[in-house]
């Protein structure tokens, strides 16, 4: 994960203690190079400090660090389920068209008991999407979660051609 020392922080928000420095893309791009690494996929955040508007959540500093240097950095972006499913798709052409590779889903935090309600329709929506687009899709979940395991085989049977 990145993340800025606040700009792209909710108004009257405060990193979780430990990280209110930021993880930010010129620190890790400089300590990266130094050591020799051409390359790193990000995994967009939901730190409860992240702006989220109507449109989601606030994928601009990500952006951010991949213009400031073309190709080293790989995004893999995040819908969050405020957006509903109907607007997983337009969600997820923005991210093809921003360049980002991939999208992640937390099932932690976008996951109802049985996969039932509109958290987990968005799961649903941005697996199945993702697949159409070509974006392949990070699965966070606990392994030792029987519900996480579950909403995993749910989501690779509702779409097999989806690249995880």
């Amino acid at each position: 994960h990145l993340w800025s020392a606040g700009s792209d922080w909710a108004p009257n928000t405060t990193a979780q203690k430990g990280l209110e420095g930021g993880a930010t893309y010129e620190q890790f791009h400089s300590v990266a190079t130094k050591a020799g690494v051409n390359g790193a996929l990000v995994i967009m955040h939901n730190f409860k400090w992240l702006k989220c508007g109507e449109d989601g959540l606030d994928h601009s500093y990500v952006c951010e660090a991949m213009k400031a240097h073309p190709g080293f950095f790989k995004v893999f972006g995040m819908v969050h389920p405020s957006i509903g499913a109907k607007a997983v798709p337009s969600t997820l052409q923005q991210f093809v068209e921003l360049g980002f590779v991939g999208v992640r889903i937390n099932l932690r935090d976008h996951w109802e008991t049985e996969g039932k309600g509109p958290m987990a329709d968005v799961a649903k929506a941005t697996f199945t999407a993702a697949g159409e687009l070509g974006l392949i899709v990070g699965l966070y979940g606990m392994s030792y979660d029987a519900g996480h395991l579950s909403a995993m085989q749910t989501l690779l049977t509702l779409s097999p051609k989806t690249k995880v």
